[in-house]
């Protein structure tokens, strides 16, 4: 299965401010994640975002849902709640999807890069710099892209990263 990471970020690298606000993004960001989910068909969110965002912010999108989270959580009958990364893409793989498409936050974004699961990268950039925030990434691990594209979208750009080492052990 590709697992495709997708995430709206400053030129900071922030996709949220100290306070989980996301108010520098714009809606277009928005509108292109769900042009993503609408190709994908599916959409992987971690607790965090899930509780600081809301469920009901994404009942507009038509999609199978899946949290990911280590702790038992009541998720609404729209979500599918997952123990780890992989067991998300094991549901999945079972209902038949090709391609997975992750949508953050930084824990859950940085867990399935530890883990050699993203294939692919795409960072939608807005015109916002914001100096304190949360990071697209968090903890330490390393992995090396492969550039496959700049276009411009309507508030930014999308850039294109294939992930070339796929296990960040051995960094």
């Amino acid at each position: 299965m590709k697992v495709i990471l997708d995430a709206t970020v400053s030129p900071t690298g922030f996709i949220s401010r100290e306070n989980f606000e996301e108010d520098f993004l714009p809606d277009s960001g928005w509108d292109a994640f769900k042009e993503s989910v609408a190709r994908a068909g599916n959409f992987i969110i971690g607790r965090h975002t899930y509780e600081i965002i809301g469920p009901e912010h994404f009942d507009s999108i038509e999609a199978t849902r899946i949290v990911v989270s280590s702790q038992n959580l009541d998720v609404r009958p729209t979500f599918t709640l997952a123990k780890s990364p992989e067991a998300a893409l094991k549901l999945l793989e079972d209902k038949g999807f090709q391609e997975a498409l992750v949508g953050g936050g930084s824990g859950l974004n940085s867990s399935f890069m530890r883990a050699g699961l993203v294939d692919e990268i795409i960072f939608y950039v807005v015109p916002y710099i914001i100096g304190k925030g949360t990071p697209v990434f968090t903890g330490e691990f390393e992995a090396e892209l492969e550039f496959i594209e700049n276009k411009p979208f309507a508030e930014g750009f999308i850039s294109r990263y294939r992930v070339v080492a796929k296990e960040s052990s051995g960094f």
